[in-house]
């Protein structure tokens, strides 16, 4: 089963949908499929995992499906956070420190922890989007900052 969503991010709206069952328990499970295409139009920021829920839990949907849409939110917030680091200036956190806690997603992960690894990388300098992923590990970037400027 899969699930294709296309997002527009500057309003971070799907656009397009479409459930494909390519294999599926019972003969008539894929006749739901194009009742998907009701994600269109819904915003993937707040409020989305319980329009998902109404539109599609229960009698109305199907379970599989389902729980992929209500997953599609946050991955697609995390993939526009990312893409954004590429092309944010992050030369105020040099002058900011204390700014860092309010630009990124703190505690939505065990590498975002407060006092976690990612903020231990900020501080010694690492940059998100500036290199390629994955980002280099903090002892990577540990060293790189006791390195003399060439």
């Amino acid at each position: 089963m899969e699930l294709w969503i296309a997002v527009e991010l500057a309003s971070m709206t799907i656009v397009e949908a479409e459930a494909v069952m390519e294999r599926f328990p019972h003969v008539e499970c894929p006749a739901i499929a194009p009742a998907f295409a009701g994600l269109v139009g819904l915003s993937v920021s707040r409020g989305y995992v319980r329009a998902v829920q109404e539109r599609f839990s229960g009698p109305s949907g199907c379970t599989h499906l389902e729980q992929l849409a209500r997953a599609m939110g946050p991955v697609v917030i995390q993939a526009a956070t990312s893409l954004r680091a590429r092309e944010r200036d992050w030369t105020m956190l040099d002058v900011s420190p204390a700014a860092r806690p309010s630009l990124f997603p703190r505690n939505t992960c065990h590498i975002w922890a407060e006092d976690g690894v990612a903020e231990q990388k900020l501080a010694a300098g690492w940059r998100p989007g500036a290199e390629s992923y994955p980002a280099p590990s903090l002892v990577e970037i540990r060293a790189r900052a006791q390195e003399p400027p060439a």
